[in-house]
């Protein structure tokens, strides 16, 4: 399998088992009879200091699945500006497209990096606020103000990186769909010509592509009902990131070793046909 394929799915298998070290921590802790969203609606400070309390101690997990998961991702968009070079044939064809991919790997991956950085100094600060300063007595003894507008300020934080990070699926969309444009009309207007890569393979991208935008219009929608499309959010991200991103990182892994090989001149024009690998 190619280096930076290689790279990055051991990255992201290792991501998800930390997410899901993450999610069943905070299931069970949800789950543990303590959760009221009627509470937590109506910031009650008791409630409040309770769950801050009890998430202090997952802070170290939470922040290495975060910088994991932004590896994972910036890692990813390494393979695809390779696929997009020899698309272009070095350059030399339809470059407007291939840049296009370029620039969208090059946001996505360094908006997912600063965005879960910006989430790791969040969730830190807060866990230091929540067990070090008094958010007990301000206004009066045990009035528990310091507690709400913590609360409130973690709330505006973790909404505005939420948009922001949703920009990511967008960006595999659109990428997605160029690559399977791409070699479709490759294939269709130069049946002779270098096909590089399979049409199963590109298919698979782009039903990954069409599952992060529907993770994008449930981030959005997160806040009409926050926790239904938080489900609906979490189940897609399993079904791409667990299933058919390895298996897309896989199959390109194997064809980027083979394509790379004898595709040993980027700008000949006249290099040796390549055939379709599936």
């Amino acid at each position: 399998m190619e280096a930076s394929c290689a790279i990055a799915l051991i990255l992201v298998v290792i991501s998800n088992i930390l997410q899901a070290i993450a999610t069943s921590k905070f299931l069970s802790r949800r789950n543990s009879g303590n959760f009221s969203m009627q509470s937590w609606k109506q910031l009650d400070p008791d409630y409040i200091k309770e769950h801050f309390q009890a998430s202090v101690s997952d802070t170290g997990i939470h922040s290495i699945t975060t910088i994991t998961k932004a590896i994972a991702l910036f890692f990813i968009f390494v393979p695809i500006i390779q696929v997009s070079w020899i698309l272009s044939n070095g350059g030399k064809k339809r470059l407007s497209t291939h840049v296009a991919i370029c620039v969208l790997a090059i946001a996505g991956g360094i908006c997912e990096l600063v965005v879960n950085l910006m989430m790791i100094g969040t969730n830190s600060m807060t866990a230091w606020l929540a067990s070090s300063f008094n958010l007990d007595d301000w206004d009066s003894e045990g009035d528990g103000q310091g507690w709400r507008v913590l609360e409130l300020m973690t709330m505006m934080m973790r909404g505005m990186m939420t948009w922001v990070n949703a920009l990511e699926w967008i960006s595999i969309f659109l990428i997605m769909t160029i690559i399977f444009f791409s070699i479709r009309n490759e294939k269709r207007h130069n049946p002779n010509s270098q096909v590089l890569f399979g049409s199963k393979w590109a298919i698979l991208g782009l039903v990954i592509g069409i599952l992060g935008l529907f993770e994008f219009i449930a981030d959005l929608l997160r806040l009409r009902s926050w926790f239904l499309f938080m489900k609906v959010s979490f189940a897609i991200y399993i079904i791409n990131m667990l299933i058919l991103l390895p298996i897309w990182l896989v199959v390109l892994g194997r064809q980027l070793t083979s394509i790379k090989d004898r595709f040993e001149d980027w700008g000949n024009d006249e290099a040796t046909p390549l055939n379709e690998m599936n």
